[in-house]
């Protein structure tokens, strides 16, 4: 590894940003989620892996976040110029090949814990690690990368979403429900709010090396209206879920739509600037509240 002689503190310091720690949120939430789901149909479900779960999702999304810290540099998207936080190639911390390894290092911790996983949940639950941690690596590396052709937001919908909530319920269950499906697009649906954002903040640099996400091809006012509909689903799923089980329970995490609302007033009336990651922060706190809400209110509303 090669990095700038620095007090063992900066150093810590440095390599732990590479974790985007505000951004592990989008891992747990949807487990949190399913997890609470799956006891509220069935009170005896294994613990333990749960446990697993969160340990295995939790490297693979520090694996793919520390890979697309060394590609985006490789690739030129991360400049001095960059707009959002300072990542550990592109500021020159650490060479491509070190922050590269560390992401493969984390790749394969998550597949040491999701070991466990396969023999309690069979070749559905192999299926899903191994797609899970092929498509992490390759949302930016490679040539077909998906974050580079415009899949990003799929990508996170579907992995962040529907694989992780459905996948635990399989785990836990050994089934798969409509609710369950409907709550894995949910949980998707915010969890992308956090990369619509961030692509809408970066779109100027994006253009320049040839990334075209959302908003290089929508341009700005549709990349907005794609956030504004990911957050407002969500809202409507809860209160469906309220109407349908006819419990009101379901209407707390509806309550996140008063900071939702204040949010994309403030999005609409912003151009993309540094201000959007203070946007992104807020975004990540209503993803979490939202998914910590509709937990509680599965397990209060099956008693």
């Amino acid at each position: 590894m090669t990095f700038k002689n620095q007090p063992s503190f900066n150093l810590i310091k440095n390599w732990a940003s590479g974790l985007r720690i505000k951004t592990l949120g989008a891992a747990l939430s949807p487990i949190f989620v399913a997890g609470c789901y799956s006891y509220s149909i069935n009170k005896n479900i294994i613990f333990l892996k749960l446990v697993f779960a969160v340990l295995s999702a939790l490297c693979i999304q520090i694996g793919t976040n520390f890979i697309n810290d060394a590609f985006d540099f490789k690739k030129g998207t991360d400049r001095s110029d960059r707009l959002g936080p300072k990542r550990l190639a592109q500021s020159g911390f650490a060479s491509f090949r070190a922050v590269l390894n560390v992401g493969l290092f984390f790749m394969i911790l998550a597949v040491a814990f999701g070991i466990p996983l396969v023999f309690w949940g069979g070749w559905p639950i192999f299926l899903i690690g191994l797609v899970s941690i092929f498509m992490g690596y390759s949302y930016t590396a490679g040539p077909f990368s998906l974050a580079y052709r415009g899949w990003g937001d799929l990508f996170v919908i579907i992995f962040f979403g529907l694989v992780a909530v459905m996948g635990i319920e399989y785990l836990l269950n050994q089934k798969v429900t409509v609710i369950g499906f409907l709550l894995g697009m949910a949980t998707g649906f915010l969890a992308t709010t956090l990369i619509a954002i961030n692509n809408l903040r970066d779109h100027e640099a994006d253009k320049r090396s040839g990334r075209q996400t959302i908003p290089v091809r929508w341009g700005v006012r549709g990349a907005k209206k794609e956030i504004y509909f990911l957050f407002i689903v969500p809202l409507l799923f809860s209160i469906g879920l309220a109407i349908y089980f006819n419990c009101i329970n379901f209407l707390m995490p509806a309550l996140v739509g008063f900071w939702v609302i204040k949010l994309i007033r403030q999005i609409s009336k912003t151009q993309p600037s540094e201000i959007y990651n203070a946007f992104l922060a807020k975004a990540g706190k209503i993803q979490l509240a939202w998914s910590f809400l509709m937990g509680i209110s599965f397990l209060l509303c099956s008693r």
